[in-house]
């Protein structure tokens, strides 16, 4: 009795049974959980080997080849400079797809668990983004803008009335085209003193003093860093719909493009939260935009074609499959078909790295699948069972536009992709949810990488896309555009080639005007249409 009231062991208690069952049933458990565990890691380390086998193999092939080529020099020595793509094409082994990349290093969903466990223990998960808890500044540095849906719509041959066009914009109650909300920011509230300790550490710039108030204020970095003309200049004339491109950015990888008269969609997603598809999961499970989305699917006239990069979930829904169907033409990775056709879609192509297909609704255009440094996943059990990808949609023969959807940077691809298909005339470029980098280096490109790629393709022009939407990441949410800066300075880019999406800004970019070559152009925005839209000139 006395061992029982100091707390000993009771041999028929409560304690003593739930022990007893542990001791019973533990092998029941924890012997399947090692033997998954330990065949998983088996799995990966074995997968692992193969890809590096293949790299190598492809690496000594490609030597050997060039070698050949240099001593024979007959007329097979044009074809060993092709076949460098070689190196990079699709690798698939034991049901999955593979990197056939250098950079890329296998993680596995336990370094993911790592990332939350350390944000965990180092209470760096309640707010790492510095998302301000006052929305009015999260309006105002993050601003929404009407998109010029006129524009867009006579592309396809229609006209939007002026009450139609009202109408529209109240539906989303934006601001006006090309009209930012604020210019500057105060330093007495919460967001703007994370921001100025932010551009001390990345910018040598000093902050702007402002003359009628003793407080300092940071100027506000949108359109950046193509800044918004307002001079002597007659106000462009907008150019017929063959010699234009038009974009409107949408929200992360979605980005409205007219190609002349055809409309592409990239990675459609217009939903609020993630993941969409699963409406079952608790709301404290879902990510929110930071901002909602500026246009509907519905008022943004016909599209043609939709490319989607891969099939994660801030790049692909089916709420936007089932809207948009077999009314465009849809190309995709490898392995998405049979997912389409379920949902009863069937106009879908399905591409290999490097594959060409023709545009069959206007046979000018084709559209090529490049690779990409990522992975694929809609559910953990069909972890890379679909290919990842990049485009490029060719107009005769000639790049009009690269969508590199999510990639990591590796030095080889890029310009291996400009030496095949030439520099494109407008380069979508993810620049935020890049860290941590121990993490995300080979998943997700940062706004250094960008620069680097954007000058690898010689784009002519640069937006950065994938940031500002949903916070996925650990870096600040303004962070993308102010490193964009900083890293566009660093690379003596000009100014105004390579600028950060601004969120439902309509840009019209002459296209069929030829230009003689230059050694460097200036690169300006001006309003046009009364402001609705801006035009992205060079000169």
């Amino acid at each position: 009795m006395p061992l029982i009231l100091l707390g000993g062991p009771k041999r028929d208690g409560f304690g003593v049974q739930v022990l007893g069952l542990v001791r019973t049933y533990s092998p029941f458990v924890t012997t399947p959980l090692l033997v998954a565990v330990g065949g998983m890691g088996l799995y990966l380390a074995y997968g692992e080997t193969m890809r590096r086998k293949t790299i190598r193999g492809r690496r000594r092939r490609h030597q050997e080849k060039a070698k050949e080529a240099a001593e024979e020099q007959d007329e097979e020595a044009g074809e060993a400079e092709v076949d460098e793509r070689e190196r990079f094409k699709v690798y698939k082994h034991a049901g999955r797809y593979w990197n056939p990349f250098p950079e890329w290093r296998e993680q596995g969903i336990w370094e993911w668990f790592y990332w939350k466990l350390h944000k965990l223990v180092t209470w760096n998960f309640i707010n790492p983004a510095g998302l301000p808890w006052d929305k009015t500044v999260l309006e105002r540095t993050i601003p929404l803008y009407t998109p010029d849906f006129a524009l867009l719509i006579e592309a396809s041959g229609d006209k939007v009335t002026e009450v139609e066009e009202a109408e529209m914009i109240a539906l989303h109650d934006l601001v006006a085209p090309g009209q930012e909300i604020v210019e500057a920011v105060a330093l007495d509230d919460p967001l703007s003193a994370s921001w100025a300790t932010m551009e001390s550490t990345s910018s040598t710039d000093e902050p702007e003093s402002n003359p009628n108030s003793d407080e300092t204020v940071v100027p506000m970095l949108t359109t950046i860093p193509a800044v918004l003309v307002q001079d002597s200049a007659p106000v462009p004339e907008i150019p017929a719909v063959e010699d234009r491109i038009v974009y409107t950015w949408l929200g992360q990888s979605c980005v409205h493009v007219q190609l002349g008269s055809l409309t592409v969609l990239t990675d459609p997603v217009f939903s609020f939260s993630l993941p969409s598809d699963n409406s079952e999961l608790p709301t404290f499970m879902k990510v929110d935009r930071i901002r909602p989305v500026p246009a509907t699917l519905e008022s943004l006239g016909k599209i043609d074609v939709v490319l989607v990069s891969h099939n994660h979930y801030d790049h692909l829904e089916e709420a936007s499959v089932l809207a948009i169907g077999d009314s465009a033409e849809w190309f995709v990775p490898m392995g998405m078909k049979d997912w389409f056709n379920d949902l009863g879609v069937f106009r879908v192509t399905e591409m290999e790295w490097w594959d060409f297909a023709p545009v069959r609704s206007n046979t000018a255009f084709e559209v090529v699948a490049v690779p990409a440094m990522h992975w694929s996943a809609r559910t953990p059990l069909d972890t890379n069972t679909t290919l990842w990808t990049g485009f490029c949609m060719m107009h005769n023969n000639e790049n009009i536009l690269y969508h590199a959807g999510d990639t990591g940077y590796m030095k080889d691809l890029f310009p291996l992709i400009k030496k095949n298909y030439g520099s494109p005339k407008l380069a979508l470029l993810p620049i935020g949810a890049y860290e941590p980098r121990w993490h995300l280096c080979t998943q997700h490109i940062d706004p250094e990488d960008a620069v680097k790629i954007a000058l690898e393709l010689d784009a002519e022009r640069a937006v950065g896309v994938h940031w500002g939407t949903w916070i996925l990441s650990d870096e600040h949410y303004l962070a993308p555009v102010v490193e964009l800066r900083r890293n566009v300075e660093k690379y003596k880019m000009q100014a105004g080639r390579f600028i950060a999406g601004e969120m439902g800004e309509t840009v019209v970019i002459p296209w069929g005007k030829q230009m003689a070559e230059k050694e460097h152009w200036e690169y300006a925005m001006r309003e046009a249409r009364d402001g609705k839209c801006l035009v992205w000139e060079r000169e």
